[in-house]
């Protein structure tokens, strides 16, 4: 049975940083708050997620970016959890 999450506190712009997104890489702050929020839900595997970014961005200098954009998001939603135990 899925858990229920009332609030998930996730830095996604912080954890990018500002002059990622400044450049117009804000995707990759969305990807650290779907990595927290897959972290958190249980949802999918996160191993999913990641060989689609690679089949997605196998030919684009984005790839390392987005999936460390991800882990950080799987980082911050396990911190997340802890915190609420």
């Amino acid at each position: 049975m899925p858990r229920v999450v009332q609030r998930l506190l996730v830095q996604g712009n912080e954890a990018v940083g500002w002059g990622a997104l400044a450049a117009g890489d804000s995707q990759a702050a969305n990807l650290v708050l779907l990595g927290a929020y897959i972290q958190a839900t249980g949802v999918l595997p996160p191993s999913l997620l990641v060989s689609q970014l690679e089949k997605r961005f196998a030919r684009s200098e984005k790839l390392k970016g987005n999936i460390a954009a991800f882990h950080e998001g799987l980082k911050q939603g396990r911190t997340t959890i802890g915190q609420r135990r």
